[in-house]
């Protein structure tokens, strides 16, 4: 998955391979996101979350779920 910005310009070149996410009060960054929420319904209609968290492995960054999914 690749995430950026609204605004990003990442957005604008390719609008069908980033998913734009939307900047947060708690987090005032520029470029890549350090963290975002993904917000969905389960299987049974229920109103999800999930928390995922940039990380580095080996040089690498990713982003890893950071917790269980919680209702909201």
């Amino acid at each position: 998955m690749i995430v950026a910005y609204e605004d990003s310009e990442d957005v604008k070149k390719w609008p069908s391979k980033v998913t734009k996410i939307l900047h947060s009060e708690y987090e005032d960054t520029e470029g890549i996101p350090n963290w975002f929420n993904i917000c969905y319904q389960d299987i049974e209609g229920r109103n999800m979350v999930q928390s995922l968290k940039l990380q580095s492995f080996d040089g690498e960054m990713y982003y890893d779920l950071d917790g269980y999914p919680w209702e909201t």
